[in-house]
């Protein structure tokens, strides 16, 4: 309701018929009624007229602050909907709707970073995003909207040695999920070429909320209760059949491909604790 500054008080509105007499009592109090009046008008015409000022002054003064306390106690009362959802676990455990390929690439760089903590996040990233290429790659073959690797023997000659000088060129070797990888300049080279790490693009694959922070921290909380135990190598060798759990739901094959599936962080926690 919208608060108001008018007084709160109710008023019946003046009548005529409120300054006539009764039929019975006109006859009594006619004489008496001229008296009357004429004392009310000598006592008004002897009232100070400051007096008379400050007395209007005054009750104009209270109405206006009962008016006011009135609209403070208004504001101050809570104005929920009844639609409004007021618990802050809401989305707490509220799926978040996408594909597989975001997914992966996020926990294998969590795991990276458990495996290899003195490597920068950047690191993590581009070694995630190459394991995920590689899946990728693999399941589109598979399902056959990748054409397989050619039996040519130059192109095959031409591949083998970009591998090679990439091997030379690298600075380090990790093992991540299974997966040997070369670093250089800070990436995972995935066909000869060090793979980039976009995190920006990857946070918006989860969408404009807070999913990508729910979804990272659900994977980090679970991977520490591997490292509190001291058993990182066993959960390395474990951690891609983990994802393939908790990982999105989708239709198999050409159907499912780049479609979007429910991913839940607490199944992420329940998934990583049982195994």
């Amino acid at each position: 309701m919208t608060a108001t500054t008018r007084s709160q008080t109710k008023q019946n509105q003046t009548r005529v018929e409120d300054f006539e007499p009764k039929e019975e009592n006109k006859a009594q109090g006619q004489g008496s009624k001229s008296k009357r009046a004429a004392t009310t008008k000598r006592k008004k015409e002897t009232e100070p007229r400051s007096e008379r000022k400050r007395t209007q002054s005054d009750n104009q003064t209270n109405a206006e602050d009962a008016a006011r306390s009135t609209k403070k106690q208004k504001q101050k009362q809570p104005s929920l909907k009844p639609e409004e959802d007021v618990s802050p676990a809401g989305d707490a455990t509220k799926p978040v709707l996408i594909n597989r390929a975001p997914v992966l690439q996020l926990w294998a760089a969590c795991v990276s970073q458990a495996l290899y903590p003195v490597l920068p996040w950047a690191t993590h990233l581009s070694i995630g995003s190459a394991i995920s290429t590689l899946c990728a790659i693999a399941k589109g073959r598979a399902i056959g909207l990748i054409e397989k690797p050619s039996d040519d023997p130059a192109e095959r000659a031409e591949k083998e040695r970009k591998r090679r000088a990439a091997e030379e060129g690298a600075d380090d070797e990790i093992n991540v999920m299974r997966f040997r990888l070369l670093l250089k300049d800070g990436g995972a080279i995935v066909s000869g070429r060090p793979q980039k790490a976009n995190e920006v693009l990857l946070r918006n694959k989860f969408g404009q909320g807070d999913e990508y922070e729910r979804v990272k921290r659900a994977m980090e909380e679970a991977i520490d209760t591997w490292r509190n135990r001291g058993q990182e190598k066993e959960f390395n060798v474990k951690a891609f059949h983990m994802y393939e759990e908790f990982r999105p739901s989708v239709q198999r094959g050409q159907g499912g491909w780049g479609k979007k599936g429910e991913l839940r962080p607490e199944k992420i926690r329940e998934v990583v604790s049982r195994d």
